[in-house]
């Protein structure tokens, strides 16, 4: 036998897997893992575990590695994704930004290129959440209007900002004139 035990994981073949003893504790996490029952000598385990794996193929492996250099690997578009997939799971988006810094950096180690995506997915996740502030604070200004037509836009963001501090519906209502007549500062 081997030294190098391969991971019990989804990436691992129903050969590799007969070559190789795993713990008790192995088996029941993969089982785990995959829906399987838990419960069971080491032996039943592990055969359940053979059977699953003989019927389901494992996922390739990608070839890139975290100290691999951008500019210098072959890997295809296709691996570049499995590596993505791999290190951030299957919520995973190929971000157009990504793909610009990947081409600006390619003496970067791919490391470097996961915490970019980090920082890329957490700018995309802020812009969208500004992005749907600002339809919700349309949103209130319309139906401001629609039941306040002599009113003028500093009397919409009033409200706004008054309920903002005090409410979690950010809907308009009738009642939220009620902010235009409280002095600034007060609370209720």
């Amino acid at each position: 036998m081997m030294s190098n035990k391969p991971a019990l994981d989804e990436y691992i073949s129903v050969e590799e897997f007969r070559e190789y003893d795993y713990s008790k504790e192995e088996l029941i996490e993969f089982c785990r893992r995959h829906g399987l029952m838990t419960t069971g000598t080491s032996a039943e385990l592990k055969e359940r575990t053979d059977q699953y794996l003989y019927h389901v193929k494992p996922k390739k492996r990608s070839k890139i590695l975290l100290e691999s250099i951008i500019g210098l690997t072959d890997a295809t578009e296709e691996d570049v994704r499995q590596f993505y997939h791999e290190q951030i799971g299957d919520n995973f988006l190929f971000y157009r930004k990504l793909r610009e810094w990947l081409e600006a950096h390619p003496q970067s180690m791919y490391l470097e290129s996961l915490e970019a995506y980090h920082r890329i997915f957490f700018e995309a996740k802020n812009h969208k959440n500004r992005l749907e502030k600002l339809a919700e604070y349309k949103a209130y200004v319309k139906d401001f209007f629609q039941d306040n037509p002599d009113k003028h836009l500093g009397h919409a963001a009033t409200c706004w900002i008054m309920k903002k501090n005090r409410e979690t519906s950010m809907k308009y209502k009738r009642e939220d004139l009620k902010y235009l007549t409280m002095p600034v500062g007060h609370y209720e």
